[in-house]
């Protein structure tokens, strides 16, 4: 079997599932969290909502990032 066509079939195997801020997805599924990013003076919680998506196989992954402000993504 060539080496291209062996990591065709690799990309094609089964998935892992995901554990992001103790939450697990599963491969095939998605969730929205929120994502605790920090927390106030006060001892609140910041959070982040998250969506997050496990594909059914393994493959290459995304990340998106938005802000509203140009000047927000250095922080990010």
């Amino acid at each position: 079997m060539s080496e291209a066509s062996e990591n065709r079939s690799d990309r094609r195997s089964a998935n892992q599932p995901i554990t992001i801020g103790g939450v697990t997805v599963r491969p095939g599924t998605r969730h929205s969290i929120e994502l605790e990013v920090g927390r106030l003076y006060t001892h609140s919680p910041t959070t982040m909502p998250v969506q997050v998506v496990c594909g059914r196989n393994a493959g290459p992954v995304l990340f998106v990032c938005a802000a509203i402000h140009g000047d927000e993504l250095n922080g990010v």
